[in-house]
């Protein structure tokens, strides 16, 4: 299989990892941000279930994105799969989703319309994706 869509699929299942971890979050006293105002998508408002259900596959779709954007750049012998590049990496897909994503989802600049811990929450979101990552890369024997 080629490395970018093996590198799409990690990270899928990396960020499947992450959010089926967030479900389980509130039982160690994590408290997740959530959108108080009536969620719209495209225009039109949708319940809380399908904001949420529209957020999963956003974000699935993203972080595979990332992924495949991760292999293309080792394909190219750009990064390797090793800790210091994919700590790079997550900084600037941090520095992405906080700057670009989050203001057009509504959330601010970083998150700051939601809490001031939004921007770290993602950074530190960011390392975890990037250690799943990096580790189903390295059991696949990239």
């Amino acid at each position: 299989m080629n490395l970018v869509l093996l590198s799409g699929c990690a990270g899928i299942v990396a960020s499947g990892l992450i959010i089926f971890l967030s479900h389980f979050a509130h039982w160690f006293g994590v408290e997740m941000s959530f959108d108080p105002d009536r969620a719209r998508f495209f225009g039109s408002y949708v319940s809380k279930r399908d904001s949420h259900t529209i957020g999963i596959v956003v974000h699935v779709l993203l972080y595979a994105a990332f992924g495949m954007v991760f292999g293309a750049f080792v394909l190219n012998d750009l990064l390797t799969f090793q800790w210091w590049p994919l700590g790079i990496y997550a900084f600037a897909v941090t520095c992405f989703l906080g700057g670009v994503i989050a203001p057009l989802e509504g959330h601010g600049l970083f998150g700051w319309k939601e809490d001031h811990w939004f921007g770290a929450d993602l950074f530190l979101m960011n390392i975890v994706w990037a250690a799943l990552f990096g580790l189903i890369m390295s059991v696949i024997g990239l």
